[in-house]
Parts: C-alpha cells; sequence; structure tokens
C-alpha cells in the first residue's frame, strides 16, 4: 500500500514563515547523466511542502500521508526513498511534463518497481550525505 501522496500547489516562497526539514532535502542522478533534486520545508501549518527541480524545470508540491495526515518528521527518511523513485521516473519520462506528472508518478508508485536504464542509480539524503549513499543491490546492465 502507498503511504504518501503528492499533489502540485502553486509556486511558493519559503522565505515567508516556512521551517526547513531535517533532512534538508534530498537528490538523484542516473549514472553520470541527469539529475533530479528536492527541497523539504514545513508551511506555517505544519504541512510538507517540496520543491524539485531538474535541468531547469521546477515543480512544487504538497505531500501527504495516504491517509491526508501530515508526514511526521519520523517518516522523512521514508519519505525521501519515496521520492527518490517518483523523481527518477520524473527524469526518465521527461522532466518537461505539466506539474501533474508527478503526482500521477507518484501514484503509479503502487504497483510499479522502478528499473533504472544506462548506470548505477544513486541518491541520498542531504543532511547526511557524506555516510548515507545507496546504491542498488543487483548490479545494473550497461
Amino acid at each position: 500500500m502507498k503511504r504518501f501522496r503528492l499533489r502540485a500547489v502553486d509556486e511558493f516562497d519559503a522565505r515567508r514563515g516556512y521551517v526547513r526539514c531535517d533532512p534538508p532535502g534530498m537528490g538523484v542522478r542516473i549514472g553520470k547523466g541527469p539529475d533530479a533534486n528536492a527541497d523539504f520545508w514545513r508551511d506555517r501549518q505544519g504541512n510538507l511542502v517540496v520543491r524539485c527541480s531538474s535541468q531547469g524545470y521546477r515543480m512544487h508540491l504538497a505531500a501527504a500521508l495516504a491517509d491526508g495526515s501530515t508526514v511526521p518528521p519520523s517518516a522523512m527518511d521514508e519519505f525521501c526513498d519515496f521520492l527518490a523513485e517518483v523523481l527518477l521516473d520524473w527524469i526518465v519520462e521527461g522532466v518537461d511534463d505539466d506539474p501533474d506528472c508527478l503526482t500521477e508518478l507518484a501514484d503509479e508508485r503502487l504497483a510499479v518497481q522502478f528499473t533504472a536504464l544506462g548506470g548505477p542509480v544513486i541518491f541520498c539524503s542531504a543532511a547526511d550525505m557524506p555516510r548515507r549513499i545507496r546504491i542498488p543491490q543487483s548490479p545494473l546492465p550497461h
């Protein structure tokens, strides 16, 4: 069962009362190819908001648990893992799609296992980057 959901929101100015999360963001990269990054904040109501960027494109999202409640700080590592898969899909599908594409890709996470094309996938949490770099268990074809 999917634990998180995303929805597109209007562009926000995080300097207007938003608070950085822990971790403050994360990023993904496909081999030596394109990358995507996400920055996390809590809005004034305590909801998790995310700014995703890749190759000059940006998307602003609100994140919640599947039941619609706020993502708690204790679930941020799991959220990073979830969002890493969504961002990898975003890179592969095309970052120039409309903002709803990320929410649709997140919904597809229910039943689809992502297989990276063209090299190893490396992703990490910006908060603890030096010690947390994960590479998939099975080698990817070249």
